[in-house]
């Protein structure tokens, strides 16, 4: 059951990349069923429903960070925000924040903007644009950790404390 659920949420997330970086827009009925398939997801890994509790943090979370992200925007361009980050962006953070805890949700968001930067730079060596299809890249690296995560059973928080032993 699992196995289905992911391979679903991989195509969900992968039509999301490929509409995000085609069309620089994601069909709006793809955020539901994202959102559908983190609840379901987290419900299938984790057996409970303890997961929901973690979402109104992740939210605040989310509404913070993208509160500061809008301020410094506004304070370097003097454009609004809707010229350069979409309301696809904000459905996706949203529709994520079942498939993590509190923290490993920072953490994500942390390595997903870096991993988006790195994405965006690569393609830009190919083709020239001037917007980021930030859920598109953010797409591409959840697949990634999913797809790690169903192999290799992860917690995003103990592997950053491993590696912070290590350094």
């Amino acid at each position: 059951m699992l196995e289905g659920s992911l391979l679903l949420g991989v195509g969900i997330l992968f039509f999301m990349f490929y509409e995000d970086l085609k069309y620089r827009g994601i069909q709006w009925w793809l955020f539901p069923l994202l959102g559908m398939f983190s609840m379901g997801y987290s419900y299938l890994r984790f057996q409970s429903f303890d997961f929901l509790e973690s979402i109104p943090w992740s939210l605040i979370i989310s509404v913070l960070l993208l509160t500061s992200v809008v301020g410094l925007h506004w304070l370097k361009t003097r454009t609004p925000i809707n010229k350069s980050l979409g309301m696809g962006d904000l459905l996706f953070l949203v529709a994520i924040t079942p498939l993590f805890s509190t923290l490993e949700y920072l953490i994500f968001l942390s390595i997903s903007f870096i991993g988006a930067g790195i994405l965006h730079l690569l393609v830009q060596l190919i083709k020239r644009s001037n917007t980021v299809p930030l859920a598109g890249y953010q797409s591409l690296v959840l697949i990634g950790y999913l797809v790690l995560n169903y192999f290799h059973p992860i917690s995003l928080l103990t592997e950053i404390n491993q590696l912070a032993l290590i350094l």
